[in-house]
Parts: C-alpha cells; structure tokens; sequence
C-alpha cells in the first residue's frame, strides 16, 4: 500500500510539472503583443453605443485588452484548453466554464477583459430557454464579442442585445468583470 501512494504521489508531482511546462510553453509561443488599457467608463460607453442596458459588476479600475486579430487566436487556444474537459452538471457547466476561461486568460495572456456574461438563451427551434453564462470579450477598440465555450467555441460581434450563435438566441442579463 505505501509503495502505491508513493507512486500516486510521484504521478502528481509528474502531472504538476507537465502542466507548468505545457502552460509556460503555451505562453511563450503567443511573444509578445500589444495591449491597451481600457477603463470602466469605455466598458459601460460600448454597451450604450449598442444600445443595451446591462448590470455590471465591475472589480477592477482598469482593465487589459488587445485588438480583436489577437482575441481571435486567444479565443481558439482557450477553446482548445477546455473542449477536452466535459461539460458535467452542476460541477463543471457554464457558469465554472465561463469563470475558468476568465481565469485562464489572465494567467496565460494577462488580459482581463474576457469575463462572464450571464445571458437568457432561447433555443431558436424548439423556442426553450433557460440561462446561461459565457464570456464577453471587449477590445481595444470597444468592440463587444459574445464567446461561448459550451456552444463549440463560437464568438459573434455584439451590436444589440439580439444575439444569435448557431441555433441559440442571448439576451445579455448581467457582466461580471474581473
């Protein structure tokens, strides 16, 4: 039995150090890339120039962000982190998805401008809804993009609050930024 929680043990220690690798690797192969501050007034202006009201927690005063190219490929590296972790009820489905890519893109990319929206979601063809949290991501610009892990990895530019990804209709509820 001690020999089986030494190898255990070991395994861990391998997983850790793998993951620190991969993950350091991960970052150094995006370089460097230019980011630009955005600050709380810009956030709540790009919501009103899209004509939406929105409640917004905010956290912090200022905020990192980039242009949308880059948002692009950070968007499908995010999803290629996550895609292999099932989505499971209760323990791991939007609203601990939608924080982990928060978190994720902060740590790899030191950008805290991808944070969780929570949205009603109406399915277009059955007209079923519920609600939902994905990801907001706001660029240098004030460009706002919906980005949704759990409906494969899909973004669409924001310009109302009459969202439709793939068969699913948002209506942007409430932001939480971080």
């Amino acid at each position: 039995m001690e020999d089986q929680t030494k190898i255990n043990e070991l395994q861990r220690t391998i997983g850790v150090l793998t993951t620190n690798i991969g993950l350091a690797s991960l970052k150094k192969s995006f370089g460097t890339f230019e980011k630009s501050s955005i600050t709380s007034k810009q956030i709540n202006d790009a919501f009103s120039n899209a004509g939406i009201k929105i409640t917004i927690t905010e956290l912090d005063y200022l905020y990192q962000t980039t242009n949308w190219d880059n948002w692009e490929k950070i968007t499908k590296t995010l999803y290629g982190i996550i895609k292999p972790f099932p989505w499971t009820k209760e323990y791991f489905d939007c609203d601990q998805r939608s924080s982990f890519i928060t978190a994720t893109c902060g740590l790899l990319f030191s950008l805290n401008t991808c944070a969780g929206i929570y949205c009603k979601i109406t399915n277009t063809e059955t007209g079923n809804s519920d609600m939902h949290w994905a990801n907001l991501i706001i660029d240098k610009n004030g460009g706002l993009y919906l980005f949704d892990v759990d409906n494969g990895g899909l973004t669409q530019k924001i310009t109302s609050n009459n969202i439709v990804m793939g068969k699913w209709r948002y209506e942007l509820q409430s932001l939480r930024i971080y």
